[in-house]
């Protein structure tokens, strides 16, 4: 933090989730899901690491970095992906402190509760849209057969093959 913070004015933004209990989600919403993936899918990533961190006993930063490298191979996630989630349902925020030092600052019970209030948050927002498939290319009309000038020669016809 001593590195973001320049002035004492700038701690209180800074540094106001460790403060405060419920988080409000609104300004990172668009945040919470990565590319290709749906709502429910980030809702049920988001629980299921919450179950795995209730079952996990060593919550240290390097006990909770290997729990969270562990899950996300294991359940498909990339790492980037699953570290951002993680990010924003602790803090609400997208640049913070380094993530597992600040989930350990904040405790097993507030991050669990955060997670699960995200989960919550994540799972009412609608789905994004489909990208629409490219339009058809336009036909583009035949030219129309030369008219017949008259007193002129008819085309001669294609032999059949």
């Amino acid at each position: 933090m001593r590195a973001r913070i320049q002035r004492l004015d700038e701690f209180v933004p800074l540094t106001e989730f460790f403060f405060s209990g419920d988080l409000d989600y609104a300004a990172v919403s668009k945040d919470f899901l990565p590319k290709g993936r749906t709502p429910k899918e980030v809702s049920d990533g988001l629980l299921a690491f919450g179950e795995a961190l209730d079952a996990h006993r060593d919550f240290g930063a390097p006990g909770l970095e290997a729990l969270a490298r562990d899950f996300a191979e294991k359940n498909a996630w990339q790492t980037k992906e699953l570290f951002m989630l993680l990010r924003l349902a602790a803090t609400a925020r997208k640049a913070t402190p380094p993530l597992f030092e600040t989930l350990v600052s904040l405790g097993r019970e507030l991050t669990r509760r955060r997670l699960r209030l995200a989960a919550e948050y994540v799972k009412k927002m609608p789905a994004p849209a489909a990208v629409p498939a490219a339009p058809a290319p336009l036909a583009v009309p035949a030219a129309p057969a030369p008219a017949a000038v008259p007193g002129a020669p008819a085309p001669a016809a294609k032999p059949k093959a």
